[in-house]
């Protein structure tokens, strides 16, 4: 399915409720103890498949849980200049080392920091492939001893500001 020109049916859906219904609260039921924090600045009508986004965010999220244990998880959401939404998850792990960088989305790339980390060095792989299926786009943007920073860009047929408070804290 990676390699193939796999065409869903897209269907317009919230950002919000995927990324605190099934994102923030699947993890704290799967990872108890897990920190993650919402910070919600717009709310958006994604344009892509659900499934697929769901994907590529949760295979981040679980990247982060995974490679940084125990540091709380940060995902937030602005407008991007493109007229979507930019989604940027972050931990506070130990980052991705230099040589490491530019490898990380080829399919079972596991990095030198994988230290008994179980996975198939697939995770990354596939988001950014969902993500791109999407018209979006998946890169790392900063990483160093204080963590890592992804950014998911995908096209939206809505993007305004959150009605709510935008913060907000999800424990495990």
């Amino acid at each position: 399915r990676l390699e193939g020109d796999d065409r869903r049916p897209v269907e317009p859906f919230a950002l919000t409720s995927l990324l605190e219904d099934d994102i923030a609260a699947t993890r704290r039921g799967l990872a108890p103890g897990v920190h993650i924090e919402l910070n919600l600045g717009v709310d958006a009508t994604i344009i892509g498949d659900r499934g697929d986004i769901y994907e590529a965010i949760a295979n981040v999220v679980d990247n982060a849980i995974k490679y940084a244990p125990g540091s709380p998880i940060r995902i937030a959401v602005e407008r991007d200049r493109s007229g979507g939404v930019a989604i940027d998850i972050s931990d506070r792990g130990p980052g991705i080392a230099p040589d490491d960088r530019e490898l990380i989305f080829d399919r079972f790339y596991r990095g030198s920091r994988r230290v008994e980390v179980e996975g198939s060095g697939l995770g990354l792989a596939i988001a950014k492939r969902a993500i791109e299926r999407a018209g979006g786009t998946l890169a790392l943007v900063s990483t160093s001893e204080p963590g890592s920073t992804f950014r998911i860009v995908l096209r939206a047929d809505r993007v305004e500001a959150h009605n709510t408070s935008p913060r907000r804290q999800i424990a495990g």
